[in-house]
């Protein structure tokens, strides 16, 4: 490896130990794999007490990086160590070295006469014994050593420092070792050690080359095992069109030492029969678990303690080799000859997936590309996308000219499988077929209309469409239908889905029918919400038809919905998690079960901190923030993904996302932020029609009324009751009766309060109540009617609190601030020990300030008669209360 790089990645150190210092010259990257050992040696480095530390990782997980960056780091005090491997034969070369590394002359002295009398255990501590009183006596300052690799030093030498490891108080001296492996009957088996982690996601994008395909490093990062030295060597063993994604992959890659270190870990203990096993296991990425039994008397023994040792995983009915880096060096370590006697052995046994990919190993001259392609979106869709890589790879090896319809099925099937990157690949191949005909290129083309939608990209609307097969034709006129309806372009929705009018030719899939029917339904041009058919399949079918759902306001049905895709996954996959996960909380949100959305973004952000899901909807990581309370930090999150986002997802996903972000403007008291974005989504939402999609328009009606422009809001309001009088919802009836109070002539208010809340029955929104109380209160507060305003403020919070919104529980309300700025003398002030509650809490005490059992509590606020007695016996603590009526005393 030289020691700079040139292909995007020249500021991480990757070196042997004797390169290590020629490379501290540059800057360095921090990697998250290193990040805790690092801090292990800086907390070893700052400490008051002398210690030893070791760092175990294997060849090439950056064991010298770690040790570079800790001398960059503290070059004051620190002294790299580096060992010889050829000089491992001369006991004591190791301390000599550590001993030079300290820089004394007194040392130097001591060195000249220092020597073992025997090598038994005595003589070795007497040694460590007599080296330690030599340091402690010379009075060094704080000394960090950093000695790499260890475990290529004499065994002598090892055993010695073992032994003073434990031992270095009052020497002045912190010991820093790495090591790949240290022998479990030596000293240095007791220090203190940390374990390199595995490159990560994103490290392997911090180490990669500029514009590199994300198909292509999410392969490399796979085979590399996790070892950073192995995946920047295939960095740099690729052409350019193969780090652009534009040529196949040679898999298995070539093994490095890491490989070879991990094979022989792995074999050094094992028998002749389970060898057998693994140099089968080798030669292809899974095989059927029932065959093994027929490979020798011993396979199936050899197979079950190779998967107790954790080298072979199962995975549904096949089985594979754990250590993509094992099963490189297998693979290599096979002569030619064996290997095609062992893919035409296995060929008999190994059932139609495997067929073609043993036969084009056995016949290289062979042909079988497409039955490798048919293979490869097959393992995708059982579950297995690394086998669908290698299948199909190798056809794209042996020549892409024809294969563009056939990768095109494969992306698809890495679609459904959750793998949006190297979907992409598949795609990015397909479309340089330059033999594909009028077929093949359509076939392509609604791939693309559906990796765009997942992704959140604009859909590509110029496919030719002469000549092609009419099923063709209609499956992606009702696919960029329905793309378009989801985000919102209803206009570009139209137009494909006009020609689909007439009807559908007879002989017409039922995915295209069903994906047809979503269109329409996302358009709201038929009666009624059509149910996705039994036997759908296609994820992102069922996606579309759970938002279809979800916008009309079939809730019950979203879930279940949503509930099928879940179950209809081979496996999981981070993209169709976050998309779950969004979907759920977006059909939460708009039933009005805050509290539900809620608890799915907190869920998420636990298992996936960081990852914000699908494109097109409100990040996940700004609802688990604004579930938090972090204002601040769920604006942060979600106001990227507004910025030119009207062409990127659709107008439909970025006024939802502008009413998001006005939300919390709004619960942060910046009504002048909250105004802008409302007149932001109402711009980017002209052309949709149905207002219950957008839901923006009753709230921009309040920021107007609140920012003392009524005849605006009056204008708006009348739009909004217009448009929710052609489109009618439960949610526009709602939505439009707080409109009208909001907007209400003060002589009026009342009346028009009461006639709102009569409108609302059992099951209706329980958040919606509580807009409404709220906004009737601000009303209220305007006109100077201070109690009567908290009392309608009351009235919200034990709304929100059923609906789970606390944030909009404890958002300061202007009626609150108009008793504090303008108090009137006989006004009451709200008890000082209310303070004292918890949101929760204070829903609970004011229902019970009036006058509701606990059996009518627990039915406002959708809880157990047993949850609302705990939270009064906390309350009657809390504020000192002695009795239920000594509790009402108290807070009225």
């Amino acid at each position: 490896m030289p020691p700079t790089h040139g292909d995007g990645f020249p500021d991480v150190i990757f070196t042997c130990p004797n390169a290590l210092a020629a490379e501290l010259t540059g800057p360095t990257v921090m990697l998250r794999c290193h990040e805790q050992a690092l801090a292990a040696v800086d907390a070893i480095a700052r400490s008051p007490q002398e210690g030893a530390l070791l760092i175990l990782g294997a060849p090439g997980a950056g064991r010298s990086t770690v040790l570079a960056q800790s001398l960059a780091a503290h070059t004051d005090i620190a002294s790299l160590v580096p060992v010889n491997p050829a000089e491992n034969g001369w006991p004591l070369s190791g301390v000599s070295a550590i001993l030079a590394g300290i820089g004394d002359p007194r040392v130097a002295e001591f060195t000249g006469r220092f020597a073992l009398r025997s090598d038994d255990e005595a003589a070795i501590s007497e040694a460590a014994t007599e080296l330690l009183a030599v340091l402690r006596g010379l009075g060094l300052p704080r000394t960090l050593l950093l000695v790499d690799d260890i475990d290529a030093m004499d065994a002598a030498s090892r055993r010695v420092i073992g032994y003073m490891a434990g031992h270095l108080a009052g020497s002045g001296i912190r010991l820093v070792a790495s090591a790949a492996d240290i022998p479990s009957d030596e000293p240095l088996v007791g220090v203190q050690s940390v374990q390199l982690l595995p490159v990560d996601d994103t490290d392997a994008r911090a180490v990669a080359p500029a514009g590199i395909d994300p198909g292509t490093l999410r392969i490399l990062s796979s085979v590399a095992g996790g070892n950073l030295r192995t995946l920047v060597s295939l960095f740099d063993s690729l052409s350019p069109e193969q780090l652009h994604g534009r040529e196949g992959l040679r898999l298995p890659p070539r093994p490095g030492r890491a490989a070879w270190h991990a094979l022989e870990r792995l074999t050094r203990r094992m028998g002749a029969s389970h060898v057998a096993v693994l140099d089968r296991l080798a030669t292809a990425p899974l095989h059927p678990r029932a065959s093994v039994g027929s490979w020798g008397d011993d396979a199936e023994d050899a197979l079950q303690e190779l998967i107790d040792l954790g080298a072979v995983r199962e995975a549904g009915a096949f089985v594979t080799l754990a250590d993509p880096l094992v099963r490189s060096a297998l693979a290599d370590g096979l002569p030619s000859r064996a290997r095609r006697e062992l893919h035409l052995e296995l060929r008999a046994g190994s059932g139609p997936l495997l067929d073609a990919w043993h036969a084009s190993w056995a016949d290289p001259a062979a042909d079988l590309r497409a039955p490798l392609l048919e293979a490869a979106a097959e393992s995708a869709r059982l579950g297995h996308p690394h086998a669908t890589i290698e299948f199909a790879d190798r056809a794209v090896r042996s020549g892409g000219d024809g294969l563009a319809g056939a990768l095109a099925t494969v992306a698809d099937e890495l679609l459904a499988a959750g793998e949006p990157e190297l979907a992409e690949r598949y795609l990015q191949l397909a479309a340089s077929d330059p033999s594909a005909d009028v077929d093949d290129r359509l076939r392509v083309a609604i791939s693309r209309l559906r990796a765009d939608y997942l992704a959140g990209r604009p859909p590509h609307t110029d496919a030719l469409l002469a000549d092609a097969d009419p099923e063709l034709v209609a499956r992606w006129a009702a696919t960029l239908a329905a793309v378009s309806a989801a985000r919102g372009d209803f206009h570009a929705a139209r137009g494909p889905l006009m020609g689909l009018e007439s009807g559908l030719a007879p002989g017409t899939t039922s995915e295209t029918r069903s994906m047809a029917r979503t269109a329409r339904a996302l358009l709201g041009s038929v009666d009624g919400i059509p149910h996705a058919s039994d036997d759908a399949r296609d994820p992102l079918l069922i996606a579309l038809h759970a938002r279809a759902e979800t916008l009309a306001g079939d809730y019950a049905r979203a879930r279940q919905l949503i509930s099928r895709l879940a179950h209809s996954l081979a496996r999981p996959s981070r993209m169709w998690a976050g998309w779950l996960t969004a979907l759920a909380i977006d059909c939460a949100a708009r039933e009005g079960r805050i509290g539900q959305a809620f608890e799915l973004a907190s869920d998420w952000e636990t298992q996936h901190p960081g990852v914000e899901g699908p494109a097109g909807m409100v990040p996940l990581g700004a609802w688990a923030r604004l579930a938090a309370g972090d204002l601040e930090g769920a604006e942060a999150v979600a106001a990227p993904c507004t910025e030119n986002a009207a062409a990127r997802v659709g107008p439909l996903p970025t006024a939802r996302a502008l009413l998001f972000r006005a939300e919390i403007a709004r619960l942060r008291g910046d009504l002048a932020t909250a105004s802008e974005l409302l007149q932001v989504a109402d711009t980017v939402a002209a052309a949709i029609d149905d207002p219950r999609l957008t839901r923006h328009l009753p709230e921009l009606v309040e920021v107007l009324v609140e920012t003392g422009r009524m005849s605006a809001a009056r204008e708006v309001a009348h739009r909004f009751a217009e448009a929710a009088r052609a489109h009618q919802s439960r949610w526009s009836t709602l939505a439009s009766a707080r409109t009208v109070v909001v907007t209400a002539h003060d002589e009026d208010l009342r009346e028009r309060y009461l006639w709102a809340v009569s409108l609302h029955r059992p099951g209706d929104s329980v958040f919606e109540l509580g807009r409404l109380h709220r906004a009737y209160g601000r009303r209220l507060a305007a006109a100077g009617a201070v109690p009567e305003s908290e009392e309608a403020a009351a009235d919200a919070r034990i709304a929100f609190a059923g609906a789970g919104a606390r944030p909009w529980m404890a958002a300061p309300t202007p009626s609150a601030s108009a008793a504090t700025l303008t108090p009137e003398p006989d006004a009451p002030h709200p008890p000082a020990r209310l303070a004292l509650l918890s949101d929760d809490e204070r829903a609970v005490a004011e229902l019970v300030v009036r006058g509701l059992h606990n059996k009518e509590i627990a039915a406002a606020l959708f809880l157990s008669v047993r949850t609302v007695e705990l939270r009064l016996t906390r309350i009657y603590r809390k504020v000192g209360a002695r009795s239920r009526a000594h509790l009402v005393s108290l807070l009225s």
